[in-house]
């Protein structure tokens, strides 16, 4: 799990900075501390945001370090999956889709979804099977850009 959480803090490093900033008001004077509305995340990508099986992916992993920290969140998509560790399943995970395919969704599932934190994961089948490799970084810049102007 050490490697999990340590890759996450490299990769999510903004988005938990976000959510670690965003989520607690505790006015000085206050003998509680009162939550803000949740921070809608989507995790967006392929088998990895996806899961194997009953896995969740890394969606578990990042709860089980979320929630004892307090930090209140909303995953969201159209697909539900995991273990019901989860309880809170919603994602854009895909398993076997490239970049290109997650580039045909992306613009529709921010839209509809409206997450304030997206967590990409994406290219693995890309490299896997050698596809396009050229222009991998190209497609993902442009699907990058497709998130950001969605959102």
């Amino acid at each position: 799990m050490a490697g999990v959480q340590s890759m996450l803090a490299r990769v999510l490093g903004v988005g938990l900075a976000l959510l670690s900033t965003s989520l607690v008001v505790a006015p000085a004077d206050a003998a509680e501390t009162t939550l803000v509305t949740p921070v809608k995340i989507m995790p967006l990508g392929d088998s990895i945001t996806h899961g194997v099986g009953a896995s969740g992916g890394y969606r578990l992993e990042l709860k089980d370090l979320l929630v004892p920290a307090g930090h209140s969140f909303d995953f969201v998509g159209s697909q539900a999956s995991g273990p019901f560790e989860i309880e809170d399943r919603q994602h854009q995970g895909h398993s076997g889709f490239k970049i290109h395919d997650i580039a045909a969704i992306a613009r529709d599932r921010v839209t509809t979804y409206r997450p304030e934190v997206v967590l990409l994961v994406i290219g693995t089948n890309d490299v896997a099977g050698d596809y396009e490799l050229d222009t991998a970084p190209d497609r993902l810049a442009g699907l990058i850009d497709t998130i950001v102007d969605a959102a």
